[in-house]
């Protein structure tokens, strides 16, 4: 069983923030969100305007787009559990609303503080149910990889299964470097493999 997690890197959550303000779809190659989201509109006036505006969608038409509009609107109020709460009506309506799932993950990581072994979990299910619902796309499975070195880090598990992962990355992408270079990180970083991790960076 997990222990609670403290962080004792500076902004472990960075992994989380940045794949925040990526684009998810099957067929976008960045996964994990919508352009719909932008920050530098992120003022109470539009806060408050978008908000307003996707609660009266939502009440004409309930689906799982509507709710992810309203969970954007709330999230920009800093809302997270009522965003949380939109983003999980919206996958009961539509298990394949893929741009919920990471916003999910990232409102569950957000309300704990510090990070314990039951928000984990709770966010480890549903970045694993992403994983499967994407059809395991490299990208995706990387970001996942990573994830689990975050938060899995003590599992005597964790560097064999995410070597296994990037195995089966660079069977379907070979000249996908990011995961080559996630690999090296493993050997040197889990496995002390000083050569090994050097065949890999200078791949």
């Amino acid at each position: 069983m997990l222990a609670t997690y403290i962080p004792t890197r500076q902004n472990k959550l960075d992994f989380i923030n940045t794949k925040l303000n990526e684009d998810v779809s099957i067929n976008n190659p960045n996964p994990l969100m919508e352009d719909s989201l932008d920050k530098n509109l992120n003022t109470s006036s539009f806060a408050s305007k978008a908000w307003n505006q996707a609660k009266n969608d939502v009440r004409i038409n309930q689906n799982a787009r509507t709710l992810i509009e309203l969970g954007d609107t709330n999230m920009l109020r800093g809302l997270l559990s009522k965003a949380l709460d939109n983003y999980t009506k919206a996958i009961g309506l539509n298990p394949l609303a893929l741009y919920a799932y990471p916003r999910i993950i990232f409102c569950i990581l957000r309300q704990s503080n510090p990070i314990t072994s039951l928000y984990v979990e709770y966010a480890n299910s549903y970045f694993l149910k992403f994983v499967e619902l994407t059809k395991r796309r490299p990208e995706i499975l990387h970001d996942y990889i990573l994830f689990r070195l975050f938060f899995y880090r003590d599992y005597p598990d964790t560097a064999n299964q995410a070597l296994e992962g990037i195995k089966e990355i660079l069977e379907k992408a070979p000249d996908n470097f990011e995961a080559v270079n996630t690999y090296g990180f493993i050997l040197l970083d889990f496995k002390n493999d000083l050569t090994g991790a050097e065949k890999y960076f200078r791949k």
